[in-house]
C-alpha cells in the first residue's frame, strides 16, 4: 500500500502535455484549474513552450526542457500570488507561521513550430471605379504563422476568453487574419480591378497590415499568398475580354516577327514572264520553304499576241494568268467608247450622167415623162401624159 501511494505521488508531481495532445497550436493542461505543488516537475516537449496563467493573466513561461517548480523558478507567479509571504494559522490552539506550498493556475502549452497552409478569406467588399463602376470583390488564400512569444500569444486569446479550449485558438486566429485582411482591402487605395486581379500585388497590399496587427501578440505571419480573386460577373467578363485581346496582340506581333525572320531575300528570283500566246515561261522560280509566296506580287504579264475578240474563246484551255489577262483586256475595252466597224465592201450607188438640157423655143414645151417636145397648144402627149 505504501509503494502504491509513493508511485501515485511521484506520478502526480510531473506536469507534462499528454501525448494525444501533441498537435495543434495551443493546448491546455486540463479543462479546469490545476493545483501545483511547489517542488513538482514540469516537462516541456521539444518545439513547445509552457505558460502559467494566474487570474487570467500569463505569468511565467518555460521553453523546452525539465524544470522543478520552486519559488525562484516562478518569480512572476510568486509575486502575483504572494507565495513568499508567510501567514499565521492556529493549530490545536497554537499559532504557527506557515508559507504556501501550492497554488492554483491554468497551464497552457504553445506550439512554437510554424503552422503552414492555414486558410483565410475575406467577405464581399464593395469597391468603386470610374471605368468599372461599383463591384464586389472577395479574396481567399493560405498563409503560415508561428508564435515568437508564447506569453503574448496566450494573452491575445485571454482578452476574449477566460479559458482557451483545445483547437479553439487556432480557429480564432484564422478568423483574426480574415478580419485584418478584409479591413486592409477596404481601406486600400487600389480601386482598379486590373490591379486587384494581380494576386502578387494584392498580397503585398494585405500582408503588411495583417502582420502589423498580430506581431504585438507574438505572432509572425509569413508566406501570405492570395490564391483566388472573385469579382462580380460583369467585371470578371470585362477582365477576361481584355486578357484575350492582349494575348491576341502579343501573338500577332510574334507571328509577324517570325515571318520576317524566315524570309531569305538572297534566294528570291525575278518573277515569271507569261506568254499569253501559249509559249513556255522564260524563267522559272521555286520559292524556298517556309517563306512568303512572292508570286502574288509579280507584275502584269506582257502580252505578246492579241487574239481576235470576235472569235469564240475556250476559257477552259487558258491558264490562270492568261484568264486574268483576258479579263483585264475586256474590262479596258468596255470602258473605251465603242468604235464603228469598218467593212471591207462599201455600198456603191450608180452614177447618172446628166446631159445638158435642150433650150426650148417660146412656142414649145417638153413632156416631163418622155421628154418629147410639143407645140405650145398641145394638151396631151403620145405617152398619155397631160402637158401643162
Amino acid at each position: 500500500m505504501g509503494l502504491f501511494s509513493a508511485l501515485k505521488k511521484k506520478k502526480d508531481t510531473v506536469l507534462q502535455l499528454p501525448e494525444q495532445s501533441s498537435t495543434g497550436f495551443i493546448q491546455p493542461m486540463t479543462s479546469s484549474l490545476i493545483e501545483v505543488k511547489l517542488g513538482e516537475k514540469l516537462i516541456v516537449n521539444e518545439g513547445w513552450c509552457a505558460v502559467i496563467v494566474v487570474k487570467d493573466k500569463p505569468t511565467d513561461v518555460f521553453s523546452a526542457g525539465e524544470y522543478e517548480l520552486t519559488l525562484p523558478m516562478i518569480p512572476k507567479t510568486t509575486r502575483a500570488l504572494k507565495l513568499d509571504k508567510s501567514r499565521v494559522v492556529k493549530k490545536k490552539g497554537k499559532q504557527e507561521v506557515v508559507f504556501k506550498n501550492s497554488f492554483k493556475c491554468d497551464l497552457y502549452f504553445v506550439n512554437m513550430r510554424p503552422q503552414t497552409d492555414q486558410p483565410w478569406m475575406t467577405g464581399n467588399i464593395i469597391k468603386g471605379n470610374k471605368k468599372f463602376g461599383r463591384y464586389p470583390i472577395a479574396l481567399s488564400g493560405v498563409c503560415t504563422y508561428e508564435s515568437t512569444s508564447a506569453g503574448d500569444t496566450v494573452r491575445l486569446f485571454l482578452l476574449e476568453w477566460a479559458k482557451i479550449g483545445t483547437g479553439k485558438a487556432q480557429e480564432r486566429l484564422n478568423e483574426y487574419i480574415c478580419e485584418f485582411a478584409t479591413s486592409a482591402l477596404e481601406w486600400s487605395r487600389e480601386n482598379n480591378p486590373e490591379v486587384l486581379n494581380d494576386k502578387a500585388r494584392v498580397a503585398e497590399i494585405i500582408a503588411p497590415s495583417v502582420t502589423k496587427n498580430l506581431e504585438k501578440y507574438g505572432i509572425k505571419i509569413s508566406d501570405f499568398v492570395v490564391e483566388k480573386v472573385d469579382f462580380g460577373r460583369a467585371v470578371a467578363a470585362l477582365l477576361e475580354q481584355e486578357k484575350r485581346d492582349a494575348q491576341k496582340e502579343d501573338k500577332a506581333e510574334i507571328d509577324a516577327e517570325a515571318i520576317v525572320k524566315n524570309i531569305d531575300f538572297e534566294d528570291v528570283k525575278e518573277p515569271v514572264t507569261i506568254d499569253v500566246s501559249g509559249g513556255k515561261a522564260e524563267k522559272e522560280t521555286k520559292a524556298p520553304k517556309n517563306s512568303l509566296d512572292l508570286t502574288r506580287l509579280e507584275p502584269e504579264p506582257k502580252v505578246q499576241a492579241i487574239e481576235d475578240e470576235l472569235e469564240p474563246i475556250d476559257f477552259t484551255k487558258l491558264s490562270d494568268a492568261e484568264l486574268l489577262q483576258k479579263q483585264i483586256r475586256l474590262k479596258k475595252k468596255h470602258k473605251e467608247p465603242r468604235q464603228p466597224i469598218a467593212l471591207d465592201t462599201e455600198i456603191k450607188t450608180p452614177k447618172i450622167n446628166k446631159e445638158p438640157e435642150e433650150k426650148l423655143g417660146e412656142n414649145e414645151k417638153k413632156c416631163p415623162n418622155c421628154g418629147k417636145i410639143h407645140d405650145k397648144n398641145d394638151q396631151i402627149c403620145d405617152c398619155g401624159c397631160i402637158l401643162e
